[in-house]
C-alpha cells in the first residue's frame, strides 16, 4: 500500500511546510509545497526497503513513485 502525501491539505494553507512527519512504515517526512502542491519531501529511513509514495500532480490526478531507502539514510523526492 502507498503512502498518500498531502491527501487532505486544508484550503488555507496554500504554501508551507511541515517537519517530521510519520509515514506509513515508520519513516520520517519533511514536506514543503507552493500554491498547494508538493514541491520538495525528505524521507528519513528506518530500515532498508522500498517503498510507494503517492504524490499529487496536476489537478486530481496522482502519481506513485517507487523509492528505495536504506537504513538511516534521507532521500530527496522532489514532485512533477
Amino acid at each position: 500500500m502507498a503512502s498518500r502525501i498531502l491527501p487532505a491539505l486544508p484550503a488555507g494553507w496554500t504554501s508551507g511546510k511541515a517537519r517530521g512527519l510519520r509515514v506509513r512504515g515508520g519513516d520520517a517526512a519533511d514536506l514543503e509545497w507552493r500554491d498547494r502542491v508538493l514541491s520538495t519531501m525528505m524521507l528519513h529511513a528506518l530500515a532498508t526497503r522500498e517503498v510507494t509514495i503517492d504524490v499529487p500532480g496536476d489537478g486530481q490526478v496522482r502519481i506513485r513513485r517507487r523509492v528505495s531507502l536504506q537504513a538511516g539514510a534521507t532521500v530527496t523526492v522532489v514532485a512533477p
